[in-house]
């Protein structure tokens, strides 16, 4: 689920050969202004949520005329943690 999406997204593709892993590149700007639309809404540059039912790793790039950048978000976190913690 994406936010700026209004939901699911759909177009998903195989990622190497074994078919357990799949991507979605979603743009969130085009040419400096809005980015892709979907039926729930249109992607702009700014905090954008993800969730999924399952695991899932997110990579943020963007670039310019002079620079460039990636990051992970998502990452699959979960709870490493399950019991009550006591903060005296």
């Amino acid at each position: 689920m994406l936010g700026c999406a209004g939901g699911a997204l759909s177009g998903w593709e195989p990622l190497g050969t074994a078919g357990t892993l799949e991507y979605r590149r979603v743009d969130l700007m085009r040419q400096r202004g809005p980015g892709e639309t979907f039926p729930g809404g249109t992607c702009t540059s700014g905090l954008q949520r993800l969730n999924s039912k399952g695991p899932f790793t997110a990579t943020i790039w963007g670039w310019g005329r002079t620079a460039s950048y990636a990051y992970p978000g998502g990452i699959a976190q979960r709870k490493l943690v399950t019991t009550a913690l006591t903060v005296r």
